[in-house]
């Protein structure tokens, strides 16, 4: 991402953080979402977690219990608005080992070998297949040697190539499935979205020395859990 994209996306996420937790109640592919991802995580006892795009924290406020044990949970997040209202709710939650990090996912500065699980819902197609590569690049330098990742979010998952307009009109199908489909589309306009195919994106993981694993939740919306390979 350029400066100018990072200064464009920063503001537009500001201006959604008051609404954004609202938005997406009872959003069922939300919710299947947040369910594999919990269960791909496994036990977080003792685990320390790197979570990009973090958001309002909601994953780990609304599933505390999954997490009381954990170690540690670094949060990245690029708008500041979204960091403050997930640290003000991880800290209403009782949960004090959530370390934000107010950062854009190239600009994140990790220690090596830190981290056991990276986790990334519904977030990465906001920045280029090239960006992807470098984020991947850094976490795995983050990770220890069994480290995981388990990333879902916006794909292709359909088999064929789409266009960007009817990628775009598949997010809005799925992520606002109550509003016509011209006023969604008018909605979302406002910033990028970079949304590739599963096995492109599961690729490009695979590159990095990882044991790759796919799913499919929607045909817009795919899992890659990964482990290194031995």
């Amino acid at each position: 991402m350029t400066q100018t994209d990072i200064i464009a996306s920063q503001a537009y996420w500001d201006t959604r953080a008051p609404a954004f937790d609202d938005q997406y109640n009872g959003l069922d592919v939300r919710q299947m979402v947040t369910a594999r991802t919990l269960d791909l995580i496994g036990s977080a006892k003792g685990k320390t977690i790197l979570d990009l795009g973090v958001g309002t924290a909601r994953l780990y406020r609304d599933n505390f219990q999954h997490f009381e044990y954990a170690n540690e949970i670094i949060g990245v997040e690029l708008s500041g608005e979204m960091l403050a209202r997930a640290e003000a709710g991880m800290k209403d939650a009782g949960y004090h080992q959530f370390s934000p990090l107010n950062a854009s996912y190239t600009e994140m500065e990790i220690a090596e070998n830190s981290v056991d699980i990276v986790v990334s819902t519904l977030s990465l197609h906001h920045i280029t297949d090239a960006d992807k590569m470098s984020v991947l690049e850094h976490v795995t330098q983050a990770l220890r040697p069994d480290g995981r990742l388990v990333i879902a979010d916006q794909l292709n998952c359909t088999g064929e190539d789409l266009t960007a307009e009817e990628l775009q009109k598949k997010m809005v199908q799925t992520f606002f499935p109550e509003i016509p489909l011209d006023e969604a589309l008018a909605r979302t306009g406002h910033h990028k979205e970079y949304t590739c195919s599963l096995p492109g994106f599961a690729s490009m993981v695979a590159e990095f020395g990882f044991h790759v694993e796919t799913e499919t939740i929607s045909d817009f919306v795919g899992i890659v859990a990964a482990r290194r390979n031995a």
